[in-house]
């Protein structure tokens, strides 16, 4: 691989890894899908930061489970809900057309529908052998 693009690959797996640390502390974010993305960049760029992930007791599980069967907590999928109802909720009280509150609310519920259609992940995904995981 090009050495500009592992660069890239790099550099979007760290800021993308920055979100999803704040996403864990800050309410409203979501902070496991920035962390699956980013072992996806370090997976391009840096094998050393993606075992890093898959073998973090924080972030390694949910990053695991979802590159083995592409599954979510039930948890995760209450506060995924949760937060879009907050977003759905709010879009309500801006200053917009109807219309794009329509069609941003056809696509918080797709994305709703997405989640709820998932795998449930029936227990925390527990191997030190990272090497199981497709990249």
């Amino acid at each position: 691989m090009e050495v500009a693009v592992r660069i890239v690959f790099l550099v979007s797996g760290f800021l993308l890894l920055g979100l999803g640390i704040a996403g864990y502390i800050l309410p409203g974010l979501p902070g496991t899908i920035f962390v699956i993305l980013a072992a996806g960049c370090f997976a391009k760029s840096s094998p050393r930061f993606e075992s890093w992930i898959l073998d973090h007791p924080k972030f390694g599980p949910p990053v695991k489970a979802w590159r083995l069967n592409k599954s979510m907590p039930m948890k995760a999928k209450w506060m995924a809900s949760a937060g879009m109802a907050f977003g759905a909720t709010s879009l309500g009280f801006l200053p917009i057309r109807l219309e794009s509150k329509i069609s941003l609310w056809a696509v918080e519920f797709a994305c709703l529908l997405y989640v709820w259609s998932r795998p449930t992940t029936p227990s925390v995904v527990q191997t030190n052998d990272s090497s199981q995981f497709p990249s």
